[in-house]
C-alpha cells in the first residue's frame, strides 16, 4: 500500500514539474508569432549588432528550450529563467558559463531584459578586443 502511495506521489510530482515548465514557456508564446531573429533585430539595430543579438537569442533558445523567434528584446530575463526553474536551473548555469566565456560577470551585473543582456555581451566583447 505504501509503495503505491509513493509511486503516485512521484508520478504527481513529475506531472507537476512538466506541466509548470510547459506553462512558463507558454507564457512567452502568448499571442506571438515566430519571427526570424533578423526581423526582431531590426527593432534594436541601433543598440546592438546583429551578430551579438543572434548569439544571445540562439543561446537563450537553446539553454531554456524556447524558439528564439518567440523571444523579444523587451522580454524579462526573469520570465525566461522561470521556464528553467522546473529543470533545476540547468539553463541558468549554462547561461552563466556562456556569459563568463564572453566576458560578462553575471554575479556583478543583473540585466533585466534580453536587450540589456545583449548590450552587456556587446560591451564585453568590445572591451576584450581592446
Amino acid at each position: 500500500m505504501t509503495e503505491v502511495f509513493w509511486l503516485l506521489l512521484i508520478a504527481s510530482g513529475i506531472i507537476g514539474v512538466t506541466s509548470f515548465g510547459a506553462y512558463s514557456r507558454n507564457q512567452l508564446r502568448n499571442n506571438r508569432e515566430v519571427e526570424s531573429v533578423g526581423n526582431i533585430h531590426r527593432t534594436v539595430s541601433g543598440m546592438v549588432t546583429l551578430e551579438v543579438f543572434q548569439d544571445v537569442m540562439v543561446v537563450l533558445g537553446e539553454f531554456f528550450s524556447i524558439d528564439p523567434g518567440l523571444i523579444r528584446p523587451s522580454d524579462s530575463l526573469q520570465k525566461i529563467i522561470d521556464c528553467d526553474s522546473w529543470r533545476l536551473d540547468a539553463g541558468v548555469e549554462k547561461l552563466n558559463e556562456w556569459l563568463l566565456a564572453n566576458g560578462v560577470d553575471a554575479a556583478n551585473f543583473q540585466p533585466k531584459t534580453v536587450l540589456e543582456l545583449c548590450v552587456a555581451v556587446e560591451r564585453a566583447r568590445e572591451s576584450s578586443r581592446g
